[in-house]
């Protein structure tokens, strides 16, 4: 799952539209308690206060959650930041960048690296 913002911000990577809604998603909230998403690692793109948040909301659901944020710090307040920084079940990894999303034979999205 790719939790893209408060607005439905596109990532414009090339195989975007092949995995909206069927991996990639922009509401964590909407979303994230999906059984596609139920016990797998998701990321989430983003360092402002919402990504955080949804970062953090979606530790309910998900096995392990990495948070993107595409710079080298986030804009998220000082408050969100040391929670989702101190939380065991979430990853923050800076200087991000998605550049495509992968798929597995039953046509949804893989959750593995490359």
């Amino acid at each position: 799952i790719l939790a893209t913002g408060a607005t439905a911000k596109r990532l414009n990577i090339p195989r975007e539209d092949e995995f909206w809604s069927r991996g990639i998603s922009a509401c964590a909230i909407c979303d994230g308690a999906s059984p596609i998403f139920k016990n797998k690692p998701v990321a989430v793109v983003g360092g402002g206060d919402t990504a955080v948040e949804e970062a953090l909301y979606l530790t309910k659901y998900a096995s392990h959650v990495h948070l993107l944020v595409r710079s080298a710090a986030m804009k998220a307040s000082k408050a969100m930041q040391d929670r989702v920084l101190a939380h065991e079940d979430v990853t923050v990894h800076f200087n991000a960048e998605v550049v495509d999303a992968v798929g597995v034979d039953d046509g949804s999205l893989s959750g593995g690296g490359g």
